[in-house]
């Protein structure tokens, strides 16, 4: 069985002005069904298949910035290697009866083949998702964390006891008191202002601890006499 070489040229034309316009990755495909062979354009526009087998195939031309026309190209199993028979090719188009008499219009070879139109790309614009806005900022995340917070902590306040919530108040001023004085006065004098407040407060609950640990001694006394 005889093998068939191919031969073809991309042209220029109205939307290919210059052949270097062409990506260098752009290829020619034919496919019989079962095998694809691809090639890829020379600087020139020329492309070759060698050693193909008899049979029909689809030549397409794939390029990332033009459209080409898809062609049919038959090969014939003559052991002389005719010359390939090369003609138009839709998707839509039927293929014909090999036994009746048609017309088919041929085109010549080796195969010149033109872009029919530039392709152009664009981005698919999105709808306006405030849900999208949002999510995909931190800030907008953080503020709104923060109005929850200041919703939701008047309630917790009210559920915490009474004590519980006069001691988180007391710590509240404190810390106030010692942010203030950090920012006014130097960070050494702050540091010991801080620590002289410390100490206030353990003597504070030290004698208060000391007072009702008399108290009940004295009680526990009285008790006792009795």
């Amino acid at each position: 069985m005889a093998s068939s070489r191919l031969l073809g040229r991309v042209t220029l034309n109205d939307k290919l002005t210059d052949i270097n316009l062409i990506p260098t990755d752009s290829r020619v495909s034919i496919s019989n069904g079962d095998l694809t062979t691809r090639v890829h354009i020379r600087s020139d526009g020329t492309f070759v298949f060698q050693d193909l087998k008899p049979g029909r195939y689809i030549l397409r031309v794939q390029c990332r910035r033009f459209s080409f026309p898809m062609l049919k190209v038959r090969l014939s199993d003559d052991d002389q290697g005719s010359i390939p028979i090369v003609s138009p090719y839709s998707i839509s188009q039927a293929e014909p009866d090999p036994r009746a008499n048609h017309f088919e219009h041929k085109l010549q070879h080796p195969i010149q083949i033109s872009p029919i139109s530039i392709l152009e790309y664009y981005e698919i614009p999105v709808g306006f998702n405030p849900l999208s806005i949002l999510l995909g900022n931190p800030m907008y995340l953080l503020m709104g964390g923060m109005v929850i917070f200041m919703i939701l902590m008047p309630k917790l306040l009210n559920l915490l006891d009474p004590d519980a919530l006069a001691e988180l108040q007391e710590n509240q001023s404190n810390m106030h008191k010692q942010m203030s004085l950090i920012q006014n006065m130097d960070l050494t004098s702050g540091i010991s202002n801080i620590l002289s407040q410390q100490s206030e407060e353990d003597e504070k609950r030290t004698s208060t601890q000391g007072r009702i640990s008399s108290d009940k001694q004295k009680d526990a006394s009285i008790k006792r006499r009795r």
